[in-house]
């Protein structure tokens, strides 16, 4: 029903028009089912052309190729979003490795004589870095720790 709203919208409005529409609909474009919704809205089309075929019926050439064309937008669109998406996950990983990096660097400061001074800097420093470790720097460690159990599942540990 989106897919069909989304492609409605954009018939009727102008080409300048697109970007701004399709932006209103990014959580569609992004989910996990768009390519499959396409597939089937595609596959539906050329049902359709078939029978039209068979009844030397030309009506629905026009608007399925404009419908094409809109899909196919939508298609190059979504991979856009997705190439965003994946450098901004990127940069957001390199902020929160680096945070921590700066907690790895002052538990493994060798001026810190004991396990007791290792503790009470490590206290400071994050007590410090508060503001850092927030709700993404948890969300990225629980992440983390997933992928790093993926990985390490086919071998046993």
């Amino acid at each position: 029903p989106r897919l069909r709203m989304l492609l409605d919208e954009l018939w009727l409005q102008p080409d300048e028009r697109f970007r701004d529409i399709a932006e209103s609909y990014k959580d569609l474009l992004l989910s996990d089912n768009f390519v499959g919704l396409v597939k089937a809205r595609l596959q539906k089309m050329a049902d359709r052309d078939l029978d039209a075929l068979r009844r030397n019926d030309e009506s629905l050439k026009e608007p399925h190729e404009r419908e094409r064309t809109i899909l196919g937008q939508l298609v190059i669109y979504a991979q856009l979003l997705l190439k965003e998406a994946r450098a901004l996950g990127a940069e957001l990983e390199a902020q929160q490795l680096e945070v921590i990096r700066s907690i790895c660097q002052v538990a493994m400061d060798p001026k810190h004589q004991t396990e007791e001074e290792t503790a009470m800097a490590l206290s400071d420093a994050v007590r410090d870095m508060r503001p850092l470790l927030d709700d993404s720097f948890v969300a990225y460690l629980k992440y983390a720790v997933a992928e790093e159990e993926g990985r390490l599942a086919p071998s046993g540990f």
